[in-house]
């Protein structure tokens, strides 16, 4: 499995990021937050550093709503240095700081709300796995 839906999923942890881990080993794709009415749960450090540390090839993630916190997005991003596609809209714990305007400036495609100084790239419409490249071709 290269991609991966947890989005409405509000019991994830560190603990089972690594047991997904072991499930997915290729993953390359990753969806956690709010869908559907259902909010995502909150990431912190711990379960940053799980993240970046269980899935450094990670391409495409989407956080859009989860309850990610700067410590736990720049911890994704120190891991996952291949990211080109963040989705971080409407993460209300968000907040600016500059070690995270530089990480994320080598994204392709960041969308981001509620924090003026990123860049945010932002389409009227959310971008699913189905537009995203595997590199099959």
């Amino acid at each position: 499995m290269k991609l991966l839906d947890l989005s409405g999923c509000n019991c994830l942890n560190a603990k089972a990021i690594h047991e997904v881990e072991g499930l997915c080993p290729k993953l390359i794709g990753l969806r956690y937050g709010r869908h559907l009415g259902f909010s995502g749960g909150h990431i912190n450090l711990e379960m940053g550093q799980a993240i970046g540390k269980s899935f450094p090839n990670l391409k495409w993630l989407n956080l859009r709503g989860s309850g990610i916190d700067r410590y736990g997005l720049q911890s994704i991003l120190e891991s996952c240095k291949g990211l080109e596609y963040l989705n971080v809209m409407g993460c209300p714990r968000l907040t600016q700081c500059s070690t995270l305007t530089d990480k994320v400036a080598d994204i392709l495609e960041f969308k981001c709300s509620k924090i003026s100084n990123f860049y945010n790239y932002d389409h009227e419409y959310d971008q699913d796995f189905n537009g995203f490249d595997l590199g099959y071709s």
